[in-house]
């Protein structure tokens, strides 16, 4: 495949506040960005956080944990800034800085001087998302965090939105100018992705592939299995762990399906992948909570090109993917809908089961593989360097 590049563009410069790898679609996005940009020849470096809390952390953490949080992310942009400059100044100037949170732009922006120019992935509402993590109300960290936030919108030359809702939202929220927004989904390594993988004693099961977090909706899929047959109705998998762990294995327990769901806490990518591809469906039902909506689920990308049946929310960017027939939707948050769309699945007739994964699996490769996203990437790329005279590159 051929696409247009800048001839500038040489060099890029990833940074994130996360530590990669981690279990989670971000880090997925972020390791198969840096793989394309080296095989490319293109790759300067990732820059990730390091370093260990200090005791004024542990000590606020118990006595003042919101104190303790923000102490966190002020700690973090500055060892972020250490860590960019030192770079800059051992290795030069990448053509671009593509960052991946709030606090990597900011402390890219404070290491750089006035150049290169910074992209941000926006991959969510980051000040919103940590929010709702939060076990009680932390008002002055989720200002902070959006004072960085909104920071950080004005340093990057240019956004890069997984979805039309994230960039709706830096638009509304947050004022800015929406022709420096560019809507770039997530994207598959298609070839990539695993044919089969041995049969798993759980089958036949239903794939729940979330953070327990209440954005994810986990307690949905729990409730729908509940108004399925005990002896009929497949076992409901759940891969993934966090704060709501406790509370969905007792709802499990008071809906009276305990023996029908595994919780397996948090699976690497490699073993996901394999689960997925033995599973009956993957089942995505993500709800709206305090502004939060699902971006573009890799889940539900990953799902459709291993021709696995999809069911998932009609919301978000979830919408945005499944459409044209490659999966079933259903209203967020309905435990009803959800356990008849995964009847419908079990009992689809095998013409219509085949014609709804092929054509799930072509709609990946047409709009969501991975050399399309590079060709949008790289076109981002060079506007934000404002050079207009394109060259062509070989993929």
């Amino acid at each position: 495949m051929t696409t247009t590049i800048e001839a500038p563009v040489s060099r890029v410069l990833l940074a994130t506040s996360w530590t990669i790898p981690h279990i989670g679609g971000a880090s997925t996005h972020i390791e198969m960005l840096a793989a394309a940009l080296r095989d490319r020849g293109m790759l300067q470096g990732l820059v990730t956080l390091a370093g260990r809390r200090t005791l004024r952390y542990w000590v606020n953490r118990v006595l003042r944990p919101e104190a303790a949080f923000a102490l966190a992310q002020e700690t973090a942009l500055e060892s972020l800034q250490r860590s960019l400059g030192d770079r800059l100044a051992a290795e030069g100037l990448p053509s671009v800085i593509h960052s991946h949170d709030p606090l990597a732009t900011c402390s890219a922006a404070r290491a750089r001087g006035r150049l290169p120019p910074i992209v941000q992935t926006v991959h969510g509402p980051w000040s919103r998302e940590n929010a709702t993590m939060q076990r009680r109300p932390m008002p002055r960290l989720c200002a902070q965090m959006e004072r960085i936030e909104r920071e950080a919108f004005t340093e990057a030359a240019l956004l890069l939105a997984v979805d039309q809702g994230q960039a709706d939202r830096v638009v509304e929220d947050f004022g800015v100018d929406r022709g420096r927004v560019v809507v770039i989904a997530n994207a598959v390594d298609v070839a990539a992705l695993p044919v089969s993988a041995a049969k798993l004693e759980w089958e036949p099961f239903v794939l729940v592939p979330r953070r327990l977090v209440p954005k994810n909706g986990v307690e949905f899929a729990i409730r729908a299995m509940a108004r399925l047959s005990p002896a009929r109705s497949p076992r409901l998998v759940i891969a993934g762990d966090g704060p709501l762990r406790e509370s969905l294995e007792a709802l499990a327990r008071g809906q009276g399906v305990a023996a029908r769901v595994t919780f397996l806490g948090g699976v690497a990518r490699p073993q996901l992948l394999a689960l997925m591809s033995r599973a009956v469906a993957v089942v995505v039902p993500s709800v709206a909570v305090n502004g939060v909506v699902e971006a573009t689920s890799l889940a539900v990308l990953e799902a459709m090109a291993s021709r696995i049946p999809v069911i998932g929310s009609s919301i978000g960017g979830i919408a945005e993917i499944v459409a044209q027939g490659c999966g079933l939707l259903v209203p967020p948050g309905d435990a009803a809908e959800l356990a008849e769309a995964i009847e419908g699945v079990l009992h689809m007739p095998a013409t219509a089961r085949a014609e709804l994964l092929q054509k799930a699996r072509a709609r990946v490769e047409a709009a969501y593989g991975i050399d399309a996203w590079m060709g949008r990437i790289f076109a981002a790329y060079q506007r934000a360097l404002g050079q207009p005279r394109p060259v062509e590159l070989s993929l």
